[in-house]
């Protein structure tokens, strides 16, 4: 027995801890998301403040300042009130229903439905009281004064009544003129009576006023109830008169609601049209697929205390039972006049009789802890969605900005070897080139020397073209150098986009190709064309008519003549393939370098600079890290830890 009971006694202290750890967990996962939050603002703080970002790198602050944003919209929603959402038909007490759960007497109770709005009623705050208006461009918020915002909105109602006057007179009106022709004319009143109804449903259409107030957020004094919920009253679900952006809040609003009060009147209960409208108001308001979650659904039996008699009073509580329910989790007989009563006075007596004591238990029994489980268990389930876009948004950009500078630098690598292949190729085709050069023009002296020295004609233009062959050779170069800047020009097509190519200011082949002259590396031809020694000897005047003796006189002076221009020629050609040689890799250097700085300016623009881009991989790096670490709900364990000695305090004596 004793055992039975330590174990009964356990199994009550477990329950009452859980449920106070339930009562906490929204606020354990808001600590651990607000610390991912501060972390990862932290870690950006070297992005915020660096110079020469590209518009990379302010997109990827952006997307993660917008991530951030979203953790705290969602850290926000965890320490929201709840809501209690108050529906109902016209004029069956939804104003007083809300007074009482105020405890105090705030919304406007009429008989006629004056209710065209939302209002909210919460714990007062500095913020004032919030309205939220309809315009063309979407919903605005007004901050404003209590009585300024009375004042506006009792201006609005003001329209909307001298409307609703106005219509009233000129339906009076219609329908008196109309009975007058049907009197006079002997017309049953029937036969009209379609046309006179189709009249009145467009004059309202048109002509009521409709306010472009959505939505009044209120503040009211404290109490246990405001500790965790605000107070949600809207206008009557069968008003057809409310505009389709007020229709679309209040589908908001139930959306989000964490508990619902359907407040019914007892005396019209047993009506078929009440239960064909539940039905219909269901369907409008269970939309998107959405599983009915009856227990967040309550029906008061309002103006139970019309009923005198008990048996009266159950007979009509089983009827709605037995009619509605399937609707709603439970149906409690409700005095809302007498409950209002009860909480101005503070009389126990009175808010037992009215149904206050079980609509209270109910409210803490069902919609505070189903309101923390799911509510907590909802945006749970969003943050960790959140976390996996933060995860593929931050992987995205790691990812793209180490793949653009391996890219980046492959690219290069590649401009590069391209420039070695024609640096390479070209000098093997120069090196050829001049070879053939100096063979061609050697054999060139042997064979044409001697007639060089015999002729009277031009003796320039036979050294120059017909031994030394210089402008086919002058020819060769240049096109030799033109070959090469076509490849660069197609290198700069390949690897540079249209202002890359406007940015190339330095062509240093195009100006050696304009301005080479073999001419300059053949100086010695002025002084190679001085025979005039030779032919002026008296030997060779003397014998000059002796052919064979010519000869033998000559030829000493001929090869004298052509080992000296073999050996000028010669001199003359290795000065001419050192410089070019120089020149083209000279030229192809800066070129590339060229190419290559316009590139890394170009990249720098998108992608900023080498120590922007290591700052911000450092920073994904990091935040990639806090994203992985999943936000997670609390154990019991993480609890206990985590408790102070009166909470404790609290549950033991509880």
């Amino acid at each position: 027995m004793a055992l039975n009971e330590v174990a009964n006694k356990l199994v009550s202290f477990y329950q009452k801890l859980e449920a106070e750890k339930l009562n906490q967990e929204r606020f354990y996962i808001k600590a651990r998301l607000e610390e991912k939050i501060s972390q990862i603002e932290k870690a950006i703080i070297p992005l915020e403040t660096q110079k020469g970002q590209s518009e990379k790198e302010k997109q990827c602050l952006a997307d993660i300042k917008q991530g951030l944003k979203r953790f705290k919209q969602l850290a926000g929603k965890l320490e929201e009130k709840f809501s209690i959402f108050i529906i109902g038909d016209g004029n069956v007490g939804k104003s007083t229903v809300v007074n009482t759960l105020l405890g105090a007497e705030i919304a406007k109770m009429k008989f006629d439905p004056m209710t065209w709005k939302i209002d909210v009623f919460h714990e007062a705050d500095d913020k004032g009281v919030q309205v939220v208006t309809y315009g063309s461009k979407g919903n605005e918020q007004l901050s404003l004064t209590e009585e300024e915002a009375k004042n506006f909105i009792e201006a609005e109602e003001e329209k909307r009544e001298a409307s609703i006057r106005k219509i009233q007179e000129c339906i009076k009106e219609k329908t008196d003129t109309i009975s007058k022709v049907c009197k006079a004319q002997h017309i049953p009143f029937r036969e009209v009576a379609d046309k006179l109804e189709a009249y009145k449903q467009r004059l309202w259409a048109e002509e009521l006023y409709t306010s472009p107030i959505i939505e009044a957020r209120w503040q009211v004094p404290t109490n246990e109830l405001l500790a965790n919920f605000q107070v949600v009253d809207t206008p009557g679900l069968r008003q057809n008169r409310v505009a389709s952006y007020l229709q679309d809040s209040i589908q908001k609003y139930y959306d989000e609601a964490d508990g619902i009060i359907w407040v019914l009147d007892i005396n019209k209960i047993a009506t078929n049209s009440i239960k064909t409208y539940i039905e219909e108001i269901e369907k409008t308001l269970f939309t998107k697929g959405k599983a009915k979650d009856q227990k967040r659904i309550l029906a008061l039996l309002n103006r139970s205390d019309c009923i005198r008699t008990e048996e009266e009073r159950q007979a009509t509580l089983m009827q709605a039972n037995q009619m509605y329910g399937e609707s709603f989790n439970a149906i409690l007989p409700f005095s809302a006049t007498k409950a209002l009563e009860g909480r101005l006075k503070e009389d126990k007596v009175l808010l037992q009789e009215s149904g206050y004591e079980a609509l209270e238990d109910y409210i803490k029994s069902y919609f505070l802890l189903g309101a923390n489980q799911a509510k907590t268990q909802k945006i749970l389930k969003e943050i960790q969605r959140e976390e996996i876009k933060f995860q593929v948004l931050i992987a995205y950009y790691i990812q793209e900005m180490e793949e653009r500078v391996r890219g980046y630098l492959a690219i290069n690598k590649e401009i590069s070897q391209q420039f070695k292949i024609i640096e390479k190729e070209s000098l093997e085709q120069l090196d050829n080139m001049i070879l053939s050069y100096g063979h061609t023009s050697k054999a060139h002296i042997e064979k044409f020397t001697e007639a060089l020295i015999e002729t009277k004609a031009d003796k320039e233009s036979l050294l120059k073209e017909d031994i030394l062959n210089i402008t086919r050779y002058q020819r060769e170069v240049k096109e030799l150098l033109q070959d090469i800047s076509k490849k660069i020009e197609r290198i700069q097509k390949e690897y540079m986009n249209k202002s890359g190519l406007l940015e190339v200011k330095v062509y240093p082949l195009h100006e050696v190709t304009e301005e080479f002259n073999v001419m300059q590396y053949f100086g010695f031809i002025e002084m190679a064309l001085g025979l005039d020694k030779m032919e002026s000897s008296p030997i060779r005047k003397l014998l000059g008519g002796i052919s064979a003796v010519k000869k033998i006189v000559d030829k000493p002076y001929i090869e004298q003549y052509k080992e000296r221009l073999e050996e000028q020629l010669q001199d003359a050609i290795q000065m001419m393939a050192r410089q070019l040689t120089e020149t083209i890799t000279t030229s192809l250097t800066s070129e590339k370098r060229q190419i290559l700085e316009i590139r890394q300016r170009q990249f720098d623009e998108l992608y900023g600079n080498d120590q922007v881009r290591i700052n911000q991989l450092y920073a994904l790096k990091i935040i990639e890290k806090l994203i992985v670490e999943p936000t997670r709900e609390s154990t019991v364990t993480d609890y206990i830890k985590g408790m102070g000695e009166s909470e404790w305090n609290n549950i033991l004596i509880s």
